[in-house]
């Protein structure tokens, strides 16, 4: 695998002439990503309405914040990631127009993916809370009682956990991370097919791809100004694009070689073959 530096000047090279075309792709993911979840707080609007008819609207804004998931976040999620691959592999097809395309020609599979995804998390925090719970209760805390003082072993294992909660969720998404490449790029496996296929490049790659987004931790802080957001995404979704080509080449390889590994292995057994055969019969002829 290259350095970081290299990818990102690979993710640079690909944008050339294209940053503001990626900026308006990103702009309007942004949008119908908050236009679609927006339904949820429609119940924040009406406080002021009957209780019967609150829960009506809280009804009908979680319906809508589940529909715009399904067919607005999860397809175009994958499309906006998945796009940079033809980016980074030099297509000039319009970027916003190829985010919709790849999002829903694989709705199918991006919906397996990004659910199956936040289920994980889900587990992973669900399992957390429960142990954190176990031990709040081991130690003996009143969790109902705010005067009560906090023992330190409950703060460190508290800050332990956290630590190790933080740690399995981020080395979940990295493992999943090319998913959305693999979904592209393999049309003949399914949704699931693509988040092993996934899992099994990025072993022993995880650390390499969180030195590569480390590198961005600079361009990350601009985006408290919200504007550069539009920018660095796509920049590094470019640089991802280019370590997934490189994982596919680097696999390639590995195959290649181990083909010719398999044919010469082949080769020799075929030449040993004879000298067997005459050994054993100057033995018939003693």
């Amino acid at each position: 695998m290259k350095a970081s530096s290299v990818y990102r000047a690979e993710a640079r090279q690909a944008l050339e002439g294209r940053w503001l075309e990626a900026a308006l792709a990103t702009l309007v993911f942004v949008l119908l990503v908050v236009a679609a979840n927006g339904g949820s707080s429609l119940s924040s609007l009406f406080s002021g309405v009957e209780t019967f008819k609150l829960i009506g609207i809280t009804l009908v804004g979680t319906s809508v914040s589940m529909i715009g998931a399904f067919f607005v976040v999860m397809p175009l999620t994958v499309g906006q990631e998945a796009v940079y691959l033809e980016v980074v592999r030099g297509k000039q097809e319009k970027i916003m127009q190829r985010m919709f395309s790849i999002g829903y020609s694989n709705l199918g599979r991006a919906i397996v993916f990004v659910l199956l995804l936040s289920l994980i998390v889900v587990a992973i925090t669900v399992v957390w809370v429960f142990l954190l719970a176990i031990v709040v209760v081991a130690v003996g805390w009143d969790v109902s009682s705010l005067d009560a003082d906090i023992p330190g072993s409950l703060v460190l294992v508290t800050l332990l956990s956290m630590v190790f909660y933080v740690w399995a969720i981020v080395y979940v998404g990295y493992c999943y991370g090319m998913t959305s490449f693999l979904i592209l790029d393999k049309p003949e496996l399914s949704g699931v097919e693509c988040m092993r296929e996934s899992r099994r490049l990025m072993k022993g790659k995880c650390w390499k791809l969180f030195c590569l987004d480390l590198s961005f931790i600079g361009w990350l802080l601009l985006c408290i100004f919200f504007i550069p957001l539009f920018f660095v995404g796509p920049y590094q979704q470019a640089a991802h694009a280019a370590f997934y080509r490189d994982l596919i080449k680097d696999e390639a390889k590995t195959e290649d070689e181990s083909l010719i590994t398999v044919e010469i292995t082949v080769e020799v057994d075929k030449d040993a073959e004879p000298n067997a055969d005459a050994e054993a019969s100057d033995f018939e002829k003693i």
